[in-house]
């Protein structure tokens, strides 16, 4: 048991010099019954996780080859999870008496119950929320450029139709693809072509994966060769609430790599307690899902649902130590994943705008733009729910726009001033950010340059930075945050009602290696401006359909006149004016119409926009043939115009228009046959493209679904089931009389359903069939029917000639119990069976061929005889 306490020890320090003399000189200092944060860690987790007979463990080794080799020997090859050799980590399931073979040559490790996962699957996405399709529209110049974003998840499926061509594997890739990883490339870089909500941030990024099994930062050389300075990380562990190797890896890589900036999610365990730290006794504290989310230099993000409130299972901070996490939160009601990547999205757009705009990339100054533009939701000021607010993309841009960032250096136990004319009196958000040296592991706090910023106004006031009680006994519930000094986040935000000159003021202590590179981002949230969130300038609502209208910011303290419009006829639809914090929800009816909106803020129009009203088209194929497919949809009350769109490389393109409820389109024409629709409401205004339809992945059934018939009194009833009357001129059903088939009945107006009563039968086989003539002059025929016609107390054998090994037929106009009788020609018995149904078939298997004779008998009558012949 001894040694077994020793292996906790460095479990939770996470660090070996080697293992067993560092674990020797800790024995001897820990004393349970002490306050030590660390002690307490190695307490729960003696109780946690010792009794597991294998863990999985993240090993930093040095000889990597060796401890390989070793492993090998002492464990199957599907006990190795992940091997890296160029950073030598390998992550292997092992127990401690394997684990003891090999750690002399372990420089670092942790260990897990399971190794990581995919943190949702995305089954919405409302990026309008964050801000994301108003700036694209505002500022479109920094949408343009296609930065390299990568994904540190499985791999994306190379054939989905809104990311081909822009998917690249690497060297560190799982060689899995997964729906999730899909979804999150979507989110990020989607086209758009699978549906209009298929367009994500940045429509023309590419998406480069990595393997998530591997928990330490990529090599920093995959980055620079490939110019990647984003990743997303929407995966995670279980509960982690301490400062692992993996945090302290992420710290180093981004302080020694200040263009790297590294998103995760905060995690879906947001009801969980915490394991080791000082909030494991408080329920739903501290649970983030992953040692490498309490990092200081990364962004982690929480999720919040459509009325921007926290979402119930999203993780939430404080980080091990009492620090701000999640730093930001965005859409994401059914899991981080996708705020995640909403975030992600966001920093390649910043990134793209600091380089046009002259300024150096560098992950503290995204940070400081993301949250001096986000929006404060929940508490007043930062939470460890939400953060520093929601991401609004549109108000971070804003701040590019304005030139409203500081970049500079500061040395230590130094002050440095910057001057600033608030001009307008406004709500200004003012945010400091520094990347910081890496802590030691499992360190008590993992601040290390100590930064304060203070804001002096021209009376003199000093205003101080938000900061958060953030005790285990300060936690019962939310409270509001007040200001000070701030002396654990490496993140600090000052927010005040002001104008005129202002002083902002960066203050130093003593500082790692002399000096401190920082930046500063501020933002104003004026009372005469706004804009509409959703919908938005070129927004699609679908008809009938309720949704929220949203609009920044909100609420405001100045009243807001809202306006919606018919466009171009000016037919004023409402008028609205917010109450507190009232929400504005509106249902339009079934129609296809162009709306103007406008924001009015003192009688000052602030925004206005324009958005499509229009059921969204329901697309089918309502028949293909060999060379033609007939694309419909719901027909609408008044006659419209609408496109079609086919997928040509990566693109949807137009292909024509028509006024009719359907398109026929060329097979030949098509390739991969992946179509889609959209109805044109006014000149240059379009409803959303429909969803798209893979053609050729329909079976065909050319113009028609089925030709059947059923029995009725005194004869047959002929049917014919159609896909779409489209095209159909008319069609005629035929009855095959002695050489030829005959007509016997025209349709002239065709429906879904055509029927034809037959009650001139003759005995035996009656054949018939169907004659589509379409409106061009074509026509196509259907597969032919049969039907068996026994007259009553008859009995009807089909067919007399057969090949050997095929089957013969025996009908009764009524059921009697009769025998069967087979002979050949030298009166040799081959058959002798008894009838038990109106209907029987018998099989010619192995019979040479010649002529047969049968029999039927009742009792000892023969009511019925004839010659069967056996051909080759």
């Amino acid at each position: 048991m001894k040694f077994v306490f020793y292996i906790n020890i460095c479990i939770v320090f996470c660090i070996l010099t080697p293992c067993n003399s560092f674990c020797q000189i800790f024995s001897n200092q820990l004393d349970f019954k002490s306050k030590n944060i660390a002690s307490q860690k190695i307490e729960k987790l003696k109780f946690a996780h010792i009794q597991d007979d294998t863990i999985y463990f993240t090993l930093k080794v040095e000889n990597f080859d060796e401890v390989l080799k070793n492993l090998s020997k002492y464990i199957s090859q599907d006990k190795i999870h992940f091997v890296q050799k160029d950073q030598k980590i390998i992550i292997a399931e092992l127990t401690q008496s394997i684990f003891d073979k090999i750690s002399d040559n372990v420089l670092y490790f942790d260990f897990r119950k399971s190794p990581p996962h995919e943190e949702s699957f995305l089954s919405d996405y409302f990026p309008a929320i964050n801000g994301i399709f108003s700036a694209k529209n505002t500022f479109a110049e920094y949408f343009e450029s296609a930065p390299l974003i990568s994904l540190k998840e499985n791999d994306v499926f190379q054939n989905d139709i809104d990311l081909l061509n822009r998917t690249y594997t690497s060297i560190y890739s799982s060689g899995k693809s997964t729906a999730h990883a899909t979804d999150m490339g979507t989110i990020l870089a989607g086209k758009g072509n699978t549906y209009f909500s298929s367009e994500g941030i940045l429509p023309a990024a590419e998406i480069s994966t990595t393997s998530f099994l591997n928990l330490f930062p990529d090599n920093i050389e995959y980055f620079k060769d490939n110019s990647i300075t984003i990743q997303n990380h929407s995966y995670g562990l279980e509960v982690e609430d301490y400062y692992g190797i993996e945090a302290q890896a992420y710290d180093q890589q981004v302080f020694e790599n200040p263009e790297m900036v590294h998103v995760f999610s905060s995690g879906n365990s947001g009801k969980l307690n915490a394991i080791f730290s000082q909030y494991a006794e408080l329920e739903g504290f501290s649970n983030l899902t992953g040692t490498f989310k309490h990092a200081k230099n990364v962004i982690t993000v929480g999720g919040i649902d459509s009325f921007e409130v926290h979402s119930p299972g999203s993780s939430i901070g404080p980080a091990y130590d009492g620090r701000i996490k999640p730093e930001l939160v965005a859409y994401g009601y059914n899991g981080t994943s996708e705020a995640a990547a909403i975030c992600s999205g966001s920093v390649a757009v910043i990134q793209n705008a600091l380089e046009i705009e002259g300024y150096e990339n560098r992950a503290e100054t995204v940070k400081a733009i993301l949250v001096a533009g986000a929006k404060d939701i929940g508490q007043v000021g930062p939470d460890f729910q939400t953060g520093f607010g929601s991401i609004d993309l549109y108000n971070s841009l804003l701040i590019l726009k304005n030139k409203a960032i500081i970049q500079s250096e500061i040395k230590s136990n130094d002050i440095l001033e910057f001057n600033f004319n608030a001009t307008t009196y406004s709500n200004y958000n003012i945010v400091l950010s520094w990347l910081d040296p890496p802590a030691e592991i499992n360190n008590n706090k993992a601040l290390i340059n100590d930064l304060d910023i203070e804001i002096e106004d021209e009376q003199g006031n000093i205003y101080f930075p938000y900061v958060l009680k953030h005790l285990p006994s300060q936690l019962n519930n939310f409270k509001e945050a007040s200001t000070g000094r701030d002396s654990l986040n490496n993140l600090e935000q000052v927010v005040l009602d002001i104008e005129g000159k202002i002083t902002i003021r960066v203050i130093s202590k003593d500082l790692l290696n002399g000096s401190q590179k920082f930046s500063i981002a501020f933002s104003n949230n004026c009372y005469d401006c706004g804009y509409f969130k959703f919908p938005y300038n070129g927004a699609h609502i679908q008809s009938d359909s309720k949704f929220q209208v949203l609009w920044s910011p909100h609420p405001s303290n100045k009243i807001r006149e809202m306006n919606f419009t018919y466009f171009p006829f000016l037919e004023q639809i409402l008028s609205y004016v917010p109450k507190n914090n009232e929400k504005l929800f509106l249902d339009f009816p079934d129609t296809s119409a162009i709306v103007s909106a406008n924001l009015e803020v003192m009688g000052k129009t602030v925004d206005e926009i324009l958005f499509s009203v229009s059921p969204i088209p329901k697309i089918s194929a309502a028949w293909q043939c060999s060379d033609s497919v007939l694309v419909t949809w719901e027909k609408r009350p008044f006659q419209k115009t609408f496109e079609l769109f086919e997928l040509v490389g990566d693109e949807m393109v137009f292909k024509e228009s028509t006024n009719m409820n359907y398109f026929l389109v060329s097979n030949n024409s098509l390739s991969p046959k992946i179509i889609s629709v959209r109805e044109k409401i006014q000149d240059n205004f379009f409803g959303p493209r429909s969803l798209v339809l893979d053609l050729s992945k329909i079976v065909e059934n050319c113009f028609y679904d089925r030709f059947y018939l059923e029995e009725i009194e005194g004869g047959i009833k002929l049917n014919l089931s159609l896909s779409s009357d489209a095209l159909i001129d008319h069609i005629v059903f035929q009855k095959f009389i002695i050489d030829e088939f005959d007509d016997l009945e025209i349709f002239s107006n065709t429906k879904n359903l055509l029927s034809f009563n037959e009650y001139n039968l003759d005995e035996g086989g009656n054949r018939y069939r169907a004659i589509i003539y379409l409106s061009d002059g074509r026509k196509y025929f259907t597969e032919e029917i049969n039907y068996v016609n026994v007259l009553k107390d008859s009995y009807f054998i089909f067919p007399t000639v057969v090949h050997s090994g095929e089957e013969i037929n025996l009908l009764q106009s009524v059921y009697e119990r009769l025998d069967f009788h087979l002979i050949d020609s030298f009166g040799n018995q081959i058959i002798n069976e008894t009838l038990y149904s109106e209907s029987e078939y018998f099989q010619m298997d192995n019979f040479p061929n010649g002529v047969y004779f049968y029999f039927i008998k009742k009792g000892r009558e023969i009511v019925h005889s004839g010659k069967i012949i056996i051909i080759p």
